[in-house]
């Protein structure tokens, strides 16, 4: 138990909060390119599917070479993907809706 807390002060005087800012941001980003991805993939649209699946990737491999230093950076990754993936869909139902109202 002892180490267990010892590991949990000495992540915690490690992180930076820079880098927990730029996680967040990240993972934010990845969720709303991934929904955008899926409805890409969906609609057949394959030069800009490829795009964000590329860029999926970049910012996947950011991720993991930071949180495998500390895995307390998993925290803004988690808070940062569910709000882009919220985004993404709150956004889409907007313009679905916008859609609906517009008078032929």
């Amino acid at each position: 138990m002892e180490n267990i807390i010892e590991k949990l002060v000495w992540a915690w005087n490690d992180l930076d909060l820079w880098l927990v800012l730029a996680m967040f941001i990240a993972y934010f980003v990845y969720d709303w390119l991934y929904a955008r991805y899926t409805l890409f993939v969906a609609n057949l649209k394959a030069s800009s599917a490829a795009t964000f699946g590329a860029l999926l990737y970049a910012i996947s491999a950011f991720g993991v070479l930071n949180y495998v230093e500390n895995l307390l950076y998993i925290i803004p990754m988690v808070i940062g993907g569910w709000l882009g993936t919220y985004y993404a869909i709150k956004k889409e139902k907007q313009k679905s809706l916008l859609l609906v109202k517009k008078p032929l």
